[in-house]
Order: structure tokens, then C-alpha cells, then sequence
């Protein structure tokens, strides 16, 4: 399959000899790094434990919506939030409060989550289905030593082939519903030729149940 960059870089077109193709000069320009000025803030934001000034960063010509918004698609707007009120004396106040109420949402719906995980893990241990979380609030946990600084779509079950009849009906008895219901033909399909089934529930908590 093709990588990010295959996909991302405009197709091939004929250039003057000598002279670069627009693909190649889009090449050039990604692997040498050049991003908006969003990103770099973001980037630096994730580096925990390093010595750099953020303020470095704290350029005139941010947008601060369009840095909200792709550090919510990253998942990382609580740890880019908590960064910036670390430095508050040299960011707007407009633009802290916007990011604090944006990360504090985030940050609440990551904990809400690892809450349901935390149920689920409890009620997989009582009918005796081994359960391995990945993902979502363990690598939160695991990169950041904080579930809230790390937002997540979903949570993430890795069971035994042989465990996937208890699994579905403890999510049942929980109120998870398949994101796309099924007959059993379909299930037993899934279950030989796929790898995970998905499951929601009324409050929006999503689960993927994993058997490979």
C-alpha cells in the first residue's frame, strides 16, 4: 500500500530539464521539515521533559482556532492546553480561554472513558474473559503519566478467540450495541475473516473488540 507521503505528494509532471518537477518540490519541502507555525507549536507542546523555551514558538502569526482545531484531530489538545497555561504571561487571554475550555472538555471525556474502561475490565474479570486494553488511556498513561492529557475516540479490548461470545455479552449487559448489527452468517464471517467488531453505547463511549 502506498505510504502517507505516496499519497500525500501530488502525481509526477514533466519539467523543464534540470529544473525539479511541483512533485519533487513538494517532496523537498516535506522532508525538509517546513510546517505551519500551528504545527510547530503542537509538536514542541508533545515534548515532554525537554529543556526548550515554548515561547520560542509563541509566534505573531498563530491562528489560534486552526491550532485548537488540529490539536483536537491529533488528540493532544489537553497536553498543547496544559503547555500554554504554563506560559500564559506571553498568550492572550482570549486565546487561553478558548484552549482551556476546549482541553478541560477533552480532558473531561478522556476520563469519562477510562471510567468505562476501567467497568468493563471489572465485569471481563468476572465471567473469566482475559482482556488486554491498548490504546486509548494506556498510552495516555504510558507517554504522559496522565489519563487526561491524551484525547481518544474510542477504547480499545483484546480478547481470545474463544472469549468473544462472554465479551459481547458483558458489552450487552452494559448497554453497548454493535455499531453494525448483524446476522449470525455475518458474525461467524467476521469472525473467521476479520479482526475486530465494534460496539457504542447512548453515551457515546465506543469500543473495539479485538480477537487478532
Amino acid at each position: 500500500p502506498a505510504s502517507w507521503f505516496e499519497r500525500a505528494a501530488p502525481p509526477r509532471s514533466a519539467s523543464v530539464a534540470g529544473a525539479p518537477s511541483e512533485g519533487q518540490a513538494n517532496a523537498s519541502r516535506v522532508l525538509g521539515g517546513m510546517r505551519s507555525a500551528e504545527d510547530k507549536l503542537i509538536l514542541r507542546a508533545c515534548r515532554v521533559g525537554e529543556s526548550e523555551p515554548v515561547p520560542a514558538w509563541l509566534t505573531p502569526e498563530l491562528d489560534w482556532p486552526t491550532l485548537t482545531r488540529c490539536a483536537e484531530q491529533q488528540g493532544v489538545l489537553p497536553l498543547v492546553g496544559r503547555t500554554l497555561l504554563e506560559h500564559r504571561d506571553v498568550v492572550s487571554e482570549e486565546a487561553i480561554t478558548a484552549i482551556q475550555e476546549a482541553s478541560e472538555g477533552a480532558a473531561r471525556s478522556s476520563l469519562a472513558q477510562t471510567a468505562a474502561l476501567l467497568e468493563l475490565l471489572d465485569r471481563m474479570g468476572e465471567v473469566d474473559v482475559p482482556t488486554l486494553p491498548f490504546k486509548g488511556p494506556t498510552l495516555a498513561q504510558q507517554a504522559y503519566g496522565d489519563l487526561g492529557l491524551r484525547s481518544f475516540g474510542d477504547l480499545d479490548l483484546l480478547v481470545r478467540p474463544s472469549g468473544i461470545a462472554a465479551a459481547r455479552r458483558v458489552l450487552d449487559s452494559l448497554g453497548y450495541a454493535p455499531s453494525f448489527p448483524a446476522s449470525a452468517a455475518r458474525r461467524s464471517l467476521l469472525m473467521r475473516r476479520g479482526s475486530h467488531e465494534s460496539f457504542e453505547r447512548a453515551d457515546g463511549i465506543a469500543v473495539e473488540l479485538h480477537w487478532r
